[in-house]
């Protein structure tokens, strides 16, 4: 459902007929789309491996062990640091209209992802040097024995840290990767969406205000105050999307970060059963989060939900196409989102 989801999200997106957002707006959707895939697929073919074949895909040879945990820190960075870049798009686009117009271009997008994306594969170069394949004891499922049952203890391969990284791996990456990874950017889609709030409500008193004076003195036309009072809207509509967006990854990526800190101090120890689930449970919520956002456009943005009937109209009954023009005042609207 993720990969499926997050391809009609970058193909939408793409789409300049029934575009919601401004193109730098779209543009960062597109990018959010795409780093999610790669997360999913990077960390779910492996675990599917795992369970269906009872191999270690990434322990089969050591470059593609440092490779994968490389690029796999590497994307999740990138994925995280795309979704700041919305946030302050989004506040810039509200606070200072006309001066975003200027700042935030497709080339200013541009630029600064490929600064997160360069600043990532810095971040996670040391993964190159630090990671081999060893073997690990592993402990299976239990079984019976004459008297009662035991744990089955096995040797497999298992892509692991050299043990002269063993201190900078479980006491200094971490909180390494705590701040870039969750604190700042956690810091910066709260402060973000705070001030984006504040200032929805903040205009949704002036508009109702607005409308009941310009009603009773008669200073607006109806066609204009329909055109401003849509023109909000839809503002607004992309703005909610992408405070939701934000905010579930506030909440589902918190019990990896737990987990993460909490590793050297649980994992081989009398707790680990309920650490493994707890880390089990972590994951699961890590790739929810890189498959949710489909499901939040869609319930957001109706014309999200439009253009998916349109593409699939068998399995909605309905043949109803979307325009494939627009007019120009329609795009100055959406441009102005």
């Amino acid at each position: 459902m993720g990969l499926t989801g997050n391809s009609i999200s970058l193909y939408i997106t793409k789409q300049k007929s029934v575009q919601l957002m401004s193109h730098v707006t779209s543009f960062y959707i597109g990018c959010i789309a795409v780093a999610d895939t790669c997360v999913l697929l990077w960390l779910g073919i492996p675990k599917w491996f795992m369970v269906i074949l009872n191999k270690d895909l990434v322990a089969l040879d050591e470059w593609f062990c440092k490779f994968y945990f490389f690029s796999l820190y590497s994307i999740g960075d990138i994925a995280v640091w795309f979704l700041v870049l919305v946030s302050v798009d989004r506040l810039l686009a509200l606070y200072i209209p006309v001066k975003s117009k200027m700042v935030c271009t497709i080339r200013t997008a541009k630029i600064a992802v490929a600064a997160i994306i360069i600043c990532a594969i810095a971040k996670n170069t040391e993964q190159l040097f630090t990671r081999t394949i060893q073997m690990t004891k592993v402990t299976t499922l239990p079984h019976i024995h004459r008297n009662g049952k035991s744990n089955h203890t096995i040797t497999r391969q298992t892509c692991s840290f050299h043990h002269s990284a063993n201190h900078f791996e479980n006491h200094i990456r971490p909180w390494i990767g705590l701040t870039v990874y969750a604190v700042i950017p956690l810091t910066l889609i709260l402060l973000c969406n705070v001030l984006i709030i504040k200032l929805l409500l903040k205009h949704k008193t002036k508009m109702t205000t607005r409308i009941k004076k310009s009603k009773r003195k008669q200073l607006l036309s109806k066609s204009d105050n329909n055109t401003k009072v849509k023109k909000k809207d839809k503002v607004k509509t992309v703005t909610i999307i992408l405070v939701c967006v934000s905010l579930a990854f506030v909440v589902l990526v918190i019990p990896t970060i737990v987990v993460e800190l909490t590793r050297p101090y649980y994992e081989d120890t009398k707790y680990n059963d309920m650490f493994e689930i707890f880390t089990a449970t972590s994951d699961l919520l890590i790739l929810c989060n890189h498959s949710i956002n489909f499901f939040l456009y869609s319930l957001g943005a109706r014309t999200f939900r439009k253009e998916i009937r349109r593409m699939f109209p068998c399995c909605f009954g309905t043949s109803a196409q979307i325009p494939q023009h627009v007019s120009a005042q329609e795009q100055q609207s959406r441009d102005s989102c």
